[in-house]
């Protein structure tokens, strides 16, 4: 699987998308987003969708502005 990818940010929010993998021999039944917490600690699940493949993007709230947040997906099968 790829990264997310940033689709917009705002003051204290970040918005980020993921792309399915092209080839999968299982099915993928959800994926889990986890983000760091801006000063490159450790990454914590912020959506755990579950029974949601149709899922593929996330809006991240209460962010402390000018951090780099890290972002990593993975799925569910």
């Amino acid at each position: 699987m790829t990264a997310p990818i940033l689709v917009s940010s705002a003051k204290t929010s970040i918005a980020v998308r993921w792309v399915p993998p092209a080839v999968n021999d299982l099915a993928i039944l959800g994926y889990v987003l986890s983000m760091d917490d801006g000063i490159n600690g450790e990454f914590k699940p912020v959506f755990i969708g579950t029974n949601r493949p149709d899922i593929l993007s996330f809006v991240a709230g209460d962010l402390k502005t000018g951090l780099p947040y890290r972002f990593q997906v993975q799925a569910i099968n």
